[in-house]
């Protein structure tokens, strides 16, 4: 790492004042910049601890990876949600099939094997809004410079509107969940066709990463693995509905 604590702190405190103030930065300077992933993870660290707020989940980039952020206690909404749209400029929507834990998963020693993560959670259906604190930041990696940017603003995590769950979920072939998103009624957004990772897959996955970090999850706390639907613009105004086949619906508007 290149940047010292004072100047990781400095980008932190930037990044947490735009939070707490739902406004947006131009760039951060050049000098505050990260250089390598190490310093992009300790800048969001660092705005982690500098927001007033409490980490109730967490966004994951979906699949195994960079790209893991914070899910704040001021941004998760229950639906159906009616969301200032200052508080979510320029956002995308995207619907997940992910997770909230009923049982504590405490950092250790030794790797968590996947019949201990998986039932320690319920199937908890969601929407995820990305956004960037940058003025026309990105919330997709194109070149190596933006994933660090990316990384340093929480992963382009801005909030999460929680809804239905499945007690008993283990036996169910989630990549096969139909997803239906609509938009004011429009016409429903392209699923992801990308390569996804199972979200059983990615849950596993992040609870031994951040056990690795030194977070432990709780009980609680939301796991937001990855995008089932291709990401859609929300503005003023938009009305956002989400069916997940039978197990219910989310949905949220946008207002001034």
């Amino acid at each position: 790492m290149q940047l010292v604590q004072t100047a990781i702190e400095e980008a932190g405190q930037i990044l947490a004042d735009a939070w707490n103030t739902a406004t947006t930065i131009d760039v951060l300077p050049e000098r505050l910049r990260p250089a390598d992933l190490a310093e992009a993870t300790a800048i969001q660290d660092a705005t982690a601890r500098l927001i007033d707020d409490v980490v109730v989940g967490w966004k994951i980039g979906g699949g195994p990876g960079a790209l893991i952020g914070r899910i704040y206690a001021r941004h998760r909404h229950a639906s159906p949600a009616v969301l200032s749209a200052r508080q979510y400029p320029a956002s995308n929507a995207e619907c997940e099939i992910g997770f909230r834990l009923i049982q504590d998963l405490p950092v250790r020693a030794t790797p968590y094997r996947a019949e201990e993560v998986l039932a320690a959670a319920v199937l908890a259906f969601t929407i995820e809004l990305t956004g960037s604190r940058l003025t026309g930041g990105k919330h997709t990696a194109e070149t190596d410079h933006d994933l660090l940017t990316i990384v340093a603003d929480n992963a382009a995590g801005a909030g999460l509107i929680t809804g239905p769950e499945v007690a008993s979920w283990q036996h169910m072939a989630l990549l096969g969940v139909p997803v239906e998103l609509r938009v004011n009624n429009g016409p429903a957004v392209r699923m992801n066709s990308s390569a996804r990772t199972d979200p059983a897959q990615t849950l596993v996955w992040a609870a031994n990463e951040l056990s690795r970090r030194g977070f432990g999850l709780k009980a609680g706390q939301w796991i937001s693995p990855g995008s089932a639907t291709m990401p859609v613009p929300v503005r003023l105004g938009d009305h956002v509905l989400a069916r997940f086949a039978a197990f219910g619906e989310i949905e949220f508007s946008l207002t001034a």
